[in-house]
């Protein structure tokens, strides 16, 4: 096993200055957890985002004590910057919560590099969404799911 940092190569870093510069000035989050995870069903989708959401959470991937300001915010565009599960997952929680009538959240994810990490970023962040892959990022562009009842977790 490499502990090497993986660098973005010069598409996936173009890939994600575009998504940054179209979304400038913007409210960023930037993480990854490091969580051994277990199997997590889709959730509902969420109403407005609360500690409730993850702090209370069955799913063993969802993060525990993060401050208030997390959930404060709408957040335009979340970098995960290694894909584990606990980020991805959070990451689809964060953007299905927007408020309604705002534009998509654009999750980018660097670093996917085999099939586990592919698996659960088109699980969790849903492969209808993805706008752009290059090399080990994806792009992806999740809707509000906030007062749709009926609205797939998945397209």
């Amino acid at each position: 096993m490499s502990h090497e940092t993986p660098r973005q190569t010069e598409a996936e870093a173009g890939a994600a200055a575009r998504v940054l510069a179209g979304r400038a000035p913007c409210n960023l989050l930037v993480f990854a957890l490091v969580r051994n995870s277990s199997d997590c069903a889709a959730a509902a989708p969420p109403k407005p985002l609360s500690p409730d959401h993850l702090e209370r959470s069955a799913c063993a991937l969802a993060p525990q004590g993060l401050p208030a300001a997390f959930y404060e915010a709408e957040w335009d565009v979340i970098v995960v910057g290694a894909p584990v599960p606990g980020a991805i997952y959070t990451a689809g929680v964060v953007a299905r919560a927007r408020r309604p009538g705002t534009v998509e959240t654009d999750v980018l994810v660097h670093g996917v590099d085999g099939a586990a990490e592919e698996s659960f970023a088109r699980a969790f962040l849903c492969e209808g969404y993805i706008k752009e892959e290059a090399g080990r990022l994806r792009h992806f562009a999740i809707p509000s799911h906030r007062d749709k009842e009926a609205m797939l977790f998945c397209p």
